[in-house]
């Protein structure tokens, strides 16, 4: 599950940076190494090598939520300090004079100590009147873009088509685009009644009822040959009527009052036609197919490939 803590953007973090003078800047070494997964997660982060398996025991670059976690967590352990900033493995410290900042930095030092946080010290910089952090530069007059930023648009190329236009109005027997729409328009004609009774005769005639589980269900209790079956699976004896069943004993089970052929479900003979009406609907040959049986699916294309043989296999000889 990912980490409901969104980083924060940094128009709120420089903010508040108002009125400082003095900055230091820290950086957490190694960053989100210094979170260690709890044995409960690390088997997700299993990767396989030719030597065997292996598996994280701290949290590594990649993980789609580390940053959120590593934010929260960076939060968490400086929370109620003051004059800081914090973006990730960033800390920046400022304060409106040398000995206020020194004081906020020895807290700041303090606290990372009593966790165990290591830092970079090769990275951090200290007691700066300006310092670079997210790509501005941080000083006694405010916040402004890295001179690198400013280079990067000034250098853009200029666009080699610039288009400057003014909107006429045409009308339609002068503006060759308004025919677009002209072409779409289709003369009326006379509405043919008998046509679309036709129509609609066809159309009743080809909607299948949908068997549905209930139906199954509830053709199952009436059908005698499988309320047999189920009771000769419950005791383990066979009559005449169940004998052809025996054979398929193994792949035989009930859910739900509905007998069972592996993961197939037993159609009852009273809904075996109206199965492979619907089975049949769309495919060619329809009408000559609807009489049902194995011996009526070879005329049709899709049925040969096995579909309807799938459904028919629930009749046992």
């Amino acid at each position: 599950m990912r980490e409901p803590h969104p980083l924060p953007l940094v128009d709120e973090l420089l903010g508040s940076v108002d009125g400082a003078t003095v900055f230091s800047k820290i950086d957490v070494k190694d960053a989100y190494h210094q979170l260690e997964i709890s044995q409960q997660s690390r088997p997700i982060t299993t990767f396989i090598m030719k030597t065997g398996l292996y598996r994280y025991k701290r949290l590594m670059f990649g993980v789609s939520c580390a940053p959120e976690i590593f934010q929260k967590t960076m939060e968490t352990v400086l929370v109620g300090l003051k004059g800081i900033i914090i973006y990730l493995d960033d800390i920046v410290v400022f304060g409106a004079s040398k000995i206020e900042h020194d004081k906020r930095l020895e807290e700041l030092l303090k606290r990372l100590e009593q966790y165990g946080v290591l830092l970079n010290h090769q990275k951090c910089v200290y007691r700066a009147n300006e310092i670079e952090f997210l790509g501005h530069v941080l000083n006694a007059n405010g916040v402004k873009p890295t001179e690198s930023r400013i280079t990067a648009i000034r250098s853009f190329r200029e666009p080699k088509i610039a288009y400057n236009y003014e909107t006429i109005y045409e009308s339609g027997s002068n503006n060759l685009a308004d025919a677009l729409s002209r072409l779409c328009v289709i003369p009326p004609k006379a509405f043919d009644h008998s046509t679309e009774m036709h129509i609609h005769r066809m159309v009743q005639s080809c909607v299948l009822d949908a068997v549905v589980l209930k139906d199954i269900v509830e053709a199952t209790k009436k059908d005698g040959t499988l309320q047999e079956v189920l009771l000769s699976l419950e005791m383990n004896t066979w009559t005449e009527n169940t004998r052809g069943y025996k054979q398929f004993k193994p792949e035989l089970h009930t859910a739900g009052g509905v007998v069972m052929r592996g993961d197939r479900r037993v159609i009852p003979e009273t809904l075996q036609a109206q199965v492979i009406a619907c089975a049949h609907e769309g495919h060619p040959g329809m009408s000559s197919i609807r009489g049902g049986g194995d011996n009526k699916a070879n005329p049709c294309g899709t049925c040969s490939t096995g579909v309807i043989r799938n459904i028919l296999s629930v009749r046992f000889p």
